[in-house]
């Protein structure tokens, strides 16, 4: 019975364990959705102000036909710089995400450990039935 007893002790250790991992790998998915969150806006914040300047410039120059070209340079220059700088958030909000999925890969192969060693303290048990029932026999 002393083996089941520290295998009992073990899970407790462990449960334990897996509680305080929990409740970091949350804070931790909280802070990532708010960092998340906040570059999103500024990203699609970028987009919309890319796209805005880009029809603020072409509506002051489309009377002249000649300027056509300097409206070219502009949406070039300018409105896609922005996108471009939104597009880099945008990859780096797909890296948070991935980060985000790290952090609760780590939390269920700790409830699988934790499930793993149940089911050997559960064998354990079933075992020392098992050899009970065979002396009965």
């Amino acid at each position: 019975m002393s083996n089941l007893g520290k295998i009992e002790e073990e899970l407790d250790e462990l449960r334990n364990e897996i509680s305080k991992k929990e409740e970091k790998v949350s804070a931790e998915i909280s802070s990532l959705q708010k960092q998340s969150k906040f570059f999103t806006y500024i990203a699609w914040g970028l987009v919309i102000l890319g796209t805005v300047l880009g029809f603020i410039y072409f509506f002051f120059t489309k009377e002249d036909p000649i300027k056509w070209n300097e409206i070219g340079d502009f949406i070039g220059g300018v409105t896609a710089s922005f996108w471009s700088l939104a597009g880099l958030l945008f990859v780096f909000i797909a890296f948070l995400g991935q980060k985000q999925q790290l952090a609760q890969q780590r939390l269920e192969i700790s409830f699988n450990q934790y499930e793993l060693k149940a089911t050997r303290f559960e064998l354990e048990g079933q075992k020392g039935q098992m050899e009970e029932q065979n002396k009965n026999l």
